[in-house]
């Protein structure tokens, strides 16, 4: 079974990167295709296929990939519908483009899976957003091992996705505005700047690493750091007093609605039911 993937970003390179890391190159070719002859040069994995045509991709793999801009999809679309059939799995990492989209776009094709990783998948640690449709329990096993070589998955349904999206896709940039402010904070009193982007990101990736790990409340283990009389609790009554929660949801939300907005507005196909 060969695997293919449409598009030669850095989404791809972390797929290829993740596929390395677990063992699927025992088992699968990879092949990538790329309209793009300087992106497909710069793609240098001498284990990867190299084609230029999308539309031999899909004749020549069993599972396809689609990492394109959903603002060239529906090109891709009409490049690829008739290399395609019952057989193929189409893997959409595309935002915004949902899987009565895909099935609207795509009729030959019964398997679908749509994804939604983040930045995180270029060193393994993606928290990506799952739907499989029509798969056997090897064929999603076979998808499962892809996913885990770039994060971890999370199944979902597919009126989740603009959450997923706002919170798991956007998610990276809030936390690095986060980790920004503390080491800014930190070298306004003396840190260096190396010093104070060390101790904001370790501490960052400790706490989440401690959330993941412990079965406790998550304010719970906050107010396990705040010492009655101690320097946390000040800093985290000046975050009360700004209504930091307030903020935070705020900001979610502006990202939820226009994710909702990309979905709707994506490639306006009149959505079918499965």
């Amino acid at each position: 079974m060969n695997i293919g993937i449409i598009g030669a970003g850095n989404m791809a390179r972390a797929i290829v990167k993740g596929a390395a890391a677990s063992n699927l190159l025992e088992d699968f070719q990879i092949f990538v295709s790329d309209r793009d002859e300087a992106a497909l040069e710069r793609f240098d994995f001498c284990f990867v296929n190299k084609l230029k045509s999308n539309a031999e991709l899909c004749l020549t793999c069993n599972i396809i990939a689609l990492l394109v801009k959903p603002a060239n999809a529906k090109e891709v679309f009409g490049e690829i519908r008739g290399a395609l059939n019952s057989d193929k799995i189409i893997v959409s990492f595309m935002a915004g483009v949902t899987l009565e989209t895909l099935r609207a776009e795509l009729p030959n094709v019964k398997k679908f899976v749509r994804v939604m990783p983040n930045l995180a998948a270029k060193i393994g640690m993606s928290m990506n957003a799952a739907r499989y449709i029509n798969l056997g329990a090897s064929e999603k096993g076979i998808i499962e091992n892809l996913l885990r070589g770039i994060g971890v998955t999370q199944e979902i349904e597919d009126e989740l996705f603009d959450i997923a999206t706002a919170v798991g896709g956007s998610g990276p940039a809030y936390y690095y505005t986060f980790i920004d402010a503390i080491a800014l904070a930190a070298e306004k009193r003396g840190m260096t700047p190396v010093q104070a982007r060390l101790f904001s990101a370790q501490a960052a990736l400790g706490a989440a690493a401690a959330v993941l790990e412990e079965d406790t409340e998550i304010n719970a283990m906050r107010d396990a750091v705040c010492s009655k009389g101690g320097t946390t609790i000040e800093a985290i009554k000046v975050l009360q007093n700004v209504n930091i929660y307030d903020i935070i949801d705020k900001a979610v939300e502006a990202a939820y609605k226009r994710a909702g907005e990309l979905s709707g507005n994506n490639l306006k196909i009149k959505p079918e039911v499965f």
